[in-house]
């Protein structure tokens, strides 16, 4: 019988019986601690007719090649076995998807594969081992450890071909994201004002492309998240607006900073456009 006590330690149980002339019954006990790098199996076994005692304690040990480091270094057993992912995770400061000097690390990411989980460290590294040998893998990236709510990761899903004895190495970026409220206020030709409900709401960039979008609430505010660092133009949905002959009075900007965050409330007019004659 086996039991797992914990996600480390496992205990088996076994007895068996020999009948016969030379009958016998033999008590077997074991317990396995299985470490980050390391298994430790204690066993002892017992036979009743010749009172034969008998306890061993195994080391397994396993090392892999980083090719970060250009070193090998410790491994669980076995991991030889399937195919390995070196995860470098930092933040992409500049958006170019590459590690450049002096970008910082990424300190507790949780890498999850179907056999373990790996966690990166103060270096924003770490080592998935067990990732088989079958026509894909899959491993996930789980971020809700980070102490960061407003970093983000490019690609919360990883997937690559498998080969055992090989590794694949993962370029993790991630970037700093930016929070926004606009309001949306409506003004008559009397001066009244009212937040303005559905209406659509776009962010766009320096190219015309639209960013971000929504509708705001009964209020006439929105939400948006998810920006990067730059520089946007508030602008309203087109097909909206041309329908229902609005448009925003004077140019409203929206700038992110690199290191993203909440960047405020940004109040904007809308009005009815003019008449043309």
């Amino acid at each position: 019988a086996d039991h797992a006590l914990s996600d480390r330690i496992a205990l088996r149980l076994a007895a068996s019986h020999y009948f016969g002339t030379a009958s016998a019954t033999a008590l077997q006990l074991g317990t396995t601690l299985r470490l980050d790098n390391a298994l430790i199996a204690l066993n002892s076994s017992y036979v009743t007719s010749t009172h034969d005692l008998r306890i061993g304690l195994q080391f397994n040990l396993g090392a892999i090649f980083d090719p970060l480091t250009r070193r090998y270094r410790l491994a669980p057993p076995g991991s030889a076995a399937g195919s390995t992912m070196v995860v470098d995770a930092f933040k992409d400061r500049n958006g170019d998807g590459r590690r450049d000097p002096g970008e910082p690390s990424v300190e507790g990411l949780s890498i999850a594969s179907s056999s373990r989980a790996a966690v990166t460290n103060k270096d924003g590294r770490t080592i998935v081992t067990g990732l088989g040998d079958g026509a894909t893998a899959r491993v996930e990236v789980d971020s809700a450890n980070l102490d960061d709510p407003y970093l983000a990761l490019a690609h919360p899903l990883l997937r690559f071909l498998p080969r055992p004895g090989r590794w694949a190495v993962s370029r993790l970026a991630s970037a700093a994201y930016g929070v926004v409220t606009i309001w949306a206020m409506f003004y008559d030709v009397l001066g009244n004002s009212r937040g303005l409900s559905a209406l659509g709401i776009q962010l766009t960039d320096q190219n015309g492309a639209v960013v971000a979008s929504g509708q705001t609430e009964f209020d006439g505010s929105i939400f948006l998240e998810g920006l990067r660092a730059g520089t946007y133009h508030i602008a309203l949905d087109p097909d909206q607006s041309t329908r229902l002959g609005l448009m925003i009075d004077g140019d409203r900007l929206v700038r992110i900073d690199p290191r993203g965050g909440y960047v405020g409330e940004v109040a904007i007019i809308v009005r009815r456009q003019p008449v043309q004659k």
